[in-house]
């Protein structure tokens, strides 16, 4: 709560009336002095309230230089109608947005769609908005602070992803199926010369009157892993960011998803394309890579995947990649 500059002026014309009353002795000079100076004080007294205001927020999910729409909803749980109030949102990442709320019955709700500008990327599981009012007499400001949920996301914006020849068997986590000796059963095909005699299934082989195999599936690494070995900014650390997210996009509509690591990030094994954004959107939270995480990128790509790194690679990492097979790619400057 502070005084607006409407509550300045009416003191200083109290203060300057009462000179005047003094010098003059005029009474309706004393009398407007007093009604002046009255004012900030009723104003102060009849400050609105605004413990019951609730304000629920869509999230955002958008691309850096995107525009999109979010749904505010403002609502007065109070037991007191509240005064006319004014929005403003300031989400990390979202260029700010001021709206004005009507006054609001108690029990009554006023629901918006705002026009949202995407300028720097982030992500954020909270936001904070911020009501304030300056009723009755616009000489006292109210303020109230808000933390609305998420989460709010904006990912990098498109670029052309990177050439990177990343393909074959590998010993990660992530995996795809394709044809071999496994536990899992992908299907069945006629048999093959070359085919082991104990992988013809006898009871298909007898309802199709042929050679039947039951084929299995076995493991492939991922044929790309991100690593991230060090938070940047400036301009040409989201160009590199950029170039990352397009190349782990293009790798999902390949059907080979790529793994993304990064110390204090976590990403699904296999993530999906919404996935491949959130985590390029949250890289400002990552930490300089560990010895752990490196060893993990070096694994997950071993025998004919790549890693390719964010930032300056470990000395060590180039030698690692080289004894387990993996091929390593330093995305520098576009």
């Amino acid at each position: 709560m502070r005084p607006t500059a409407g509550a300045g002026l009416a003191l200083v014309g109290a203060a300057v009336l009462h000179q005047l009353a003094r010098l003059t002795g005029g009474g309706w000079l004393a009398l407007g002095s007093g009604a002046l100076l009255a004012l900030p004080i009723a104003a102060l007294l009849l400050r609105p309230r605004l413990d019951g205001i609730q304000v629920v927020a869509a999230p955002v999910h958008l691309r850096r230089g995107g525009v999109g729409e979010q749904a505010v909803t403002v609502r007065n749980a109070g037991r007191r109608p509240s005064p006319p109030l004014r929005l403003t949102d300031d989400t990390p990442g979202l260029e700010p947005t001021v709206v004005a709320v009507p006054a609001l019955a108690p029990g009554a709700s006023v629901s918006a769609v705002l026009v949202r500008v995407a300028v720097a990327r982030g992500w954020s599981s909270e936001a904070d908005v911020v009501l304030e009012s300056s009723a009755p007499f616009g000489l006292v400001r109210v303020r109230r602070s808000f933390r609305v949920a998420g989460p709010f996301v904006v990912a990098p914006a498109p670029a052309g992803a990177p050439v990177v020849q990343a393909a074959g068997e590998g010993a990660g986590d992530t995996s795809s199926a394709v044809a071999g000796h496994g536990t899992e059963v992908l299907g069945l095909r006629p048999y093959r010369p070359g085919d082991s005699a104990t992988a013809v299934h006898a009871r298909a082989s007898a309802r199709q009157g042929r050679p039947v195999v039951l084929e299995r599936e076995r493991e492939t690494g991922a044929a790309v892993v991100v690593l991230c070995a060090q938070r940047g900014s400036g301009p040409g650390w989201e160009a590199l960011v950029e170039r990352s997210c397009a190349l782990a996009e293009t790798a999902v509509r390949e059907g080979r998803p790529p793994r993304l690591l990064a110390t204090g990030l976590t990403a699904p094994v296999r993530p999906s394309a919404a996935a491949v954004l959130d985590w390029h959107a949250a890289l400002d939270g990552a930490q300089p890579v560990d010895a752990r995480t490196q060893a993990e990128a070096v694994r997950a790509a071993a025998h004919g995947g790549s890693v390719v790194v964010l930032g300056a690679a470990a000395g060590d990492l180039g030698a690692a990649c080289a004894t387990a097979g993996a091929r390593l790619v330093v995305l520098g400057p576009a």
